[in-house]
């Protein structure tokens, strides 16, 4: 999504083919809200990147406690 203009899309046309709200899924399925009232807030060609920003970050803290068990049971 954050090279989207590459292929030919731009805030024209961003929001008929992309539909996206501030909402990502984690692995066992729960919805989580991006930002307050994510469910309500469109993605727009502008917001792309701080969209998938904020996607990766809650996608690389999804295991941080079960990780920091791990590692605690290791030391």
């Amino acid at each position: 999504m954050k090279n989207i203009d590459k292929k030919g899309i731009d805030e024209t046309n961003f929001n008929e083919i992309i539909q996206e709200k501030f909402v990502t899924c984690l692995s066992d399925g729960t919805e989580v809200e991006l930002v307050k009232g994510g469910k309500n807030k469109l993605v727009t060609f502008d917001l792309r990147f701080e969209y998938c920003q904020l996607v990766e970050e809650v996608r690389l803290q999804e295991f941080k406690k079960q990780s920091e068990a791990l590692r605690q049971g290791i030391q």
